[in-house]
């Protein structure tokens, strides 16, 4: 759940912080995109972008990440975590929609879960827990960058 909270904060909900960062302030992409897959003894997190410069959003990209534990309040988790609480009530709302969910969870976890259940995990989230999966997974020695495109690009990745 951790890790889905810190996606949806890089991508989704109001001001999301690769879109700020990377199309808003700065121009270096068209578009840019979190997504988490999940499975029972791996998950799979990306970041995609489309852009004419790849090399300068590369940088882009690991700068946000770099920034996102100096970022992190508590505040700022709370907002999050408001967000995307909204997001599971929606998706919980309609009973295929929520059994979906709920047995994609069963899936991943072994054991069912009550909607409330996952509302009530989300609230346990501290700050604490978002910088702990930030620093061990989201730093740069654990990240695999691959570009996809017509033209050869060259991106120095030591700085």
């Amino acid at each position: 759940m951790i890790l889905k909270l810190i996606t949806n904060a890089l991508a989704y909900g109001k001001n999301p912080l690769l879109t700020r960062e990377l199309r808003h302030r700065t121009g270096l992409v068209y578009t840019v995109g979190a997504y988490l897959f999940q499975f029972q003894d791996v998950n799979l997190f990306y970041i995609s972008t489309a852009s004419s410069v790849p090399g300068e959003a590369v940088h882009g990209v690991r700068n946000v990440l770099r920034g996102f534990s100096s970022g992190l309040t508590s505040e700022q988790c709370s907002l999050w975590k408001d967000q995307y609480r909204s997001i599971l009530v929606r998706t919980l709302s309609g009973p295929f929609a929520e059994l979906n969910f709920l047995s994609e969870l069963c899936r991943l976890y072994g054991r069912f879960f009550a909607p409330h259940d996952v509302l009530d995990e989300l609230n346990t989230i501290t700050v604490a827990d978002m910088l702990r999966i930030t620093e061990t997974y989201l730093k740069d020695q654990n990240l695999l960058l691959t570009i996809f495109g017509p033209h050869p690009v060259s991106v120095d990745l030591s700085t």
